[in-house]
């Protein structure tokens, strides 16, 4: 019987096509376990058919693509050309929760020591790591995405983006006031923002598109040049 197998083969520095290759090991389980059939004797070694015979292994495999497939992920659409600020705290509220995910799990523990679970733990939460990867401007262009409208993002953190709009508005001349108030608006969808037709329009637009196609008026027309 001829079995037609095939595994990707990742490159030294791209832990996409590493992850990749793990995924791939995964979805061949049935088809690796039958190279392990009596007419294969000879053809494959014995230590490769210890390893695919020990479930440890395959629950270990699992817990390396569950770590890097979020990383995978972000490094692929922070590398793309539709990058976006407001893809930023999205992607790292995504490995953050994907890998504590992963730590966590029993096969985690038997495959890495409590040193570096540790380790990674305190780096996913360390501030100044946390700081540089997600600055205000993204966290406020993350607020202002219709399709999210700042979803994840704490008080503390919409409070932040407040005083960054607040700067905004005083070097563009504009009523910081009505700005707050348009804020409030488009958060809770209501007032200018309670129309259920312009939702559905965002739905498909870009938020650039959007925000040149349509515009809240202000509150204060005499300063809102």
């Amino acid at each position: 019987m001829v079995h037609n197998l095939s595994l990707k083969v990742p490159g030294k520095t791209r832990i996409a096509g590493t992850c990749i290759m793990l995924k791939c090991i995964e979805n061949q389980i049935a088809l690796l376990e039958t190279v392990l059939m009596p007419e294969s004797a000879g053809i494959v070694p014995s230590e490769v058919k210890s390893l695919i015979l020990r479930d440890d292994f395959w629950e270990e495999l699992s817990v390396c693509k569950n770590i890097l497939e979020p990383i995978a992920q972000a490094i692929t659409v922070s590398e793309g050309d539709n990058a976006r600020l407001h893809h930023v705290p999205l992607m790292y509220g995504n490995i953050k929760s994907k890998l504590y995910e992963a730590l966590s799990s029993e096969a985690a523990s038997t495959l890495l020591s409590s040193y570096d679970i540790t380790c990674v733990k305190n780096a996913l939460s360390n501030r100044n790591r946390t700081k540089f990867c997600c600055k205000v401007i993204r966290k406020a262009a993350h607020l202002l995405n219709p399709h999210f409208q700042g979803k994840g993002l704490t008080d503390g953190e919409v409070m932040k983006c407040l005083e960054l709009f607040k700067v905004l508005a005083e070097h563009l001349e504009l009523d910081d006031l009505s700005i707050v108030v348009n804020l409030g608006e488009f958060r809770t969808r209501t007032g200018f923002f309670s129309n259920n037709a312009l939702w559905r329009i965002s739905a498909d637009l870009s938020p650039s598109v959007m925000y040149t196609t349509i515009r809240p008026p202000c509150s204060r027309p005499s300063r809102c040049t």
